[in-house]
């Protein structure tokens, strides 16, 4: 499996890549699209920026995405990626290296099932471009849809394959969830993933359409109760 800073010139086995060019995905700011003969963008296309205030924003449905692009000298050193609502991380696109390509620069697993905003925004300035954007890879199974900064996550009221997850923190406080079995797994394996991968954080859809933010190093055990 490839991991941040390795090449990826598709999309591994249960992935599938959208394009810079997909209607879904919208651009704030100014931006241009550039269409070249260089094979090593994907479907020959990209959107740069020289301006360090652009964004780059869509939706997606599941639990995982990531994003592959360039590095180069002339790119800018930090991209903060904020998933709904909360920046999780971020990436750099400079590079000391002459320009490379298809390299995957960010990873997010482990979020919740469901659909996720997403917005990406350039906080430094590179010499000349501030932004580089080229693809991303989602689940196989996934949509991309147009950015919603609110997204709705309805419970199935016919699901009852349910549990309660309950999660002890570093204060000895607990917090008690009552979930479908697709978030428990999704937290599951976020939390048991190998160190050093994933994000520090996951998101929880609340029965109250709010969301809860867990902290991997806040987190002391948990355990997962089946419903009655």
């Amino acid at each position: 499996m490839a991991t941040v800073g390795q090449a990826l010139t598709a999309p591994e086995d249960g992935w599938k890549r959208i394009d810079d060019t997909n209607e879904n995905i919208s651009y704030v700011g100014n931006w241009t699209e550039v269409s070249t003969a260089d094979t090593n963008w994907y479907n020959n296309t990209v959107h740069l920026t020289t301006s360090g205030d652009c964004i780059v924003q869509f939706n997606f449905t599941g639990s995982k995405f990531r994003i592959v692009g360039t590095t180069n000298l002339d790119l800018a050193t930090q991209m903060n990626v904020e998933i709904d609502g909360v920046v999780i991380g971020s990436y750099s696109q400079y590079s000391p290296s002459p320009i490379q390509k298809n390299i995957l620069l960010f990873e997010a697993e482990g979020l919740s099932e469901g659909e996720h905003s997403v917005r990406v925004l350039s906080i430094t300035g590179g010499t000349i471009y501030a932004f580089c954007w080229d693809v991303i890879d989602i689940d196989e199974n996934s949509l991309v849809k147009p950015y919603d900064s609110t997204p709705e996550n309805p419970d199935d009221p016919s699901d009852t394959d349910q549990s309660i997850l309950r999660v002890t923190m570093i204060d000895s406080s607990e917090r008690e969830y009552k979930l479908p079995k697709a978030d428990i797994d999704g937290f599951v394996n976020w939390f048991t993933r190998t160190v050093g991968t994933g994000t520090t954080v996951y998101v929880l859809n609340k029965m109250t359409s709010s969301k809860e933010y867990l902290a991997f190093d806040k987190i002391i055990s948990f355990e997962v109760i089946p419903v009655a």
